[in-house]
């Protein structure tokens, strides 16, 4: 029985039909919004209070531990792996983030003390590692990108963006075998891309012209806080963008291919599939 956490999130909801077509037994843990797909068990949990987590973990033996960024995320994540434990489950597949054993921005230092705690449990395990999602175009930046300019705190740094189907194809085939038991990924897109050149590409697929532009931390910040975000996140997401500006994510990997025997997708690939998100 494989549980997957997350499954209505942008790389869950892509998992579920692959390894439902492999006939493999899924349970499905959903918050708020169950997946609409045949197949697996649903179940209902919240991370947060931990309400409905014990009766997911039942009878699992592979657990995808999938979280979207939120408070506490790190403290909510080891609370998980310790009923994991405490459950019985076999194996732990981490949904985590680039260079996590780094702990040199945001993201890793909230990634890695799960990967150790993980590590220490004595189950076995596999870290996937993923770059920034092209799926990010669609959500958090489709505003700028519907408004001709693509405005972000950093340089015109190269970056990896990766598709989150890919991901979860990487997701599949590990959960399909044990030979990537105590490893760990860095899964990218395959190419590093500028900013500039991201817009290009964007540009030529929704046929007008698309700009990037650097505005300094400041104004990224107070744009953020009028839309609500905390001022813990805004900082989260400064030092991950300080982290890009430094160069640190312009190693593309050929994991994606290795591990699925299939090329991963290029960003002029998503953008020409997903053009009508941007002309709406």
């Amino acid at each position: 029985m494989i549980l997957i956490l997350g499954s209505s999130g942008k790389v869950g909801r892509e998992l579920l039909p692959l390894l439902i077509e492999t006939g493999a037994a899924v349970r499905a843990a959903y918050r708020s919004r169950p997946p609409l797909i045949d197949g697996c068990e649903l179940v209902q949990v919240d991370a947060v209070t931990g309400d409905g987590i014990d009766a997911a973990l039942e009878g699992v033996t592979d657990l995808f531990l999938l979280m979207g960024h939120m408070a506490n995320q790190t403290e909510v994540e080891l609370g998980i792996v310790e009923r994991a434990q405490a459950a019985g489950v076999g194996r732990i597949v981490k949904l985590s983030c680039l260079d996590a054993p780094s702990m040199a921005y945001s993201f890793a230092r909230i990634h890695r003390p799960v990967e150790e705690a993980i590590e220490q449990s004595g189950l076995a395990y596999t870290f996937l590692r993923p770059e920034n999602f092209m799926q990010n175009f669609l959500t958090d930046y489709a505003d700028m990108v519907r408004g001709g300019t693509l405005y972000l705190p950093c340089g015109d740094a190269r970056t990896c963006p990766i598709d989150a189907r890919d991901i979860a194809r990487v997701g599949a085939a590990v959960l399909g075998t044990r030979e990537h038991d105590g490893k760990g990924y860095d899964l990218t897109g395959p190419e590093a891309l500028t900013f500039s050149s991201i817009c290009e590409t964007l540009g030529e697929a929704i046929g007008k012209t698309l700009a990037f532009e650097t505005i300094p931390e400041a104004a990224f910040a107070e744009a953020m806080k009028a839309e609500g975000v905390s001022a813990e996140d805004i900082e989260i997401f400064l030092d991950l963008y300080r982290y890009i500006d430094a160069g640190q994510t312009s190693r593309a990997t050929d994991w994606v291919e290795r591990i699925t025997a299939q090329s991963a997708t290029t960003f002029a690939e998503f953008a020409t599939a997903h053009k009508s998100v941007w002309m709406a």
